[in-house]
Parts: C-alpha cells; structure tokens; sequence
C-alpha cells in the first residue's frame, strides 16, 4: 500500500495578513510553524516513528 505524506499551509488570518502585506516567504512559513503547520521531512518523520515507512523511503521520496 502507499500513504501519503503532505504540506498543507491555512490560510488563517495571520498568514493572509503577511501575504497582503508582502512579508518574505520565510516569514510566512516561520508562522505557519508557529501556528502548528508539520513540514513534509516532519511529517516524514513521524511516518518513520508510527512504523508506517522506513528512513530509505522519506530520504527517497522527498529527494534528500
């Protein structure tokens, strides 16, 4: 089977604020983390925590 591991940014008010005001990207994902926002190599971590993938598969899959 597969599973599927994902990066999803919300457009909650705080980050459209940043957006409308032409904050750098690395402002935005600095509080999208800080509103809870996983990374992909996170979320592929935690895969390989659950038992769910291996370490080769996350390496592979997100190309590091």
């Amino acid at each position: 089977g597969r599973t599927a591991v994902y990066e999803l940014l919300r457009m909650t008010p705080s980050i459209k604020k940043l957006i409308l005001d032409g904050k750098s990207i690395e402002q935005i994902i600095k509080m999208a983390h800080s509103e809870g926002m996983k990374s992909l190599f996170e979320k592929g971590v935690n895969k390989v925590l659950d038992g769910t993938t291996s370490v080769d598969e996350v390496f592979r899959v997100l190309r590091f």
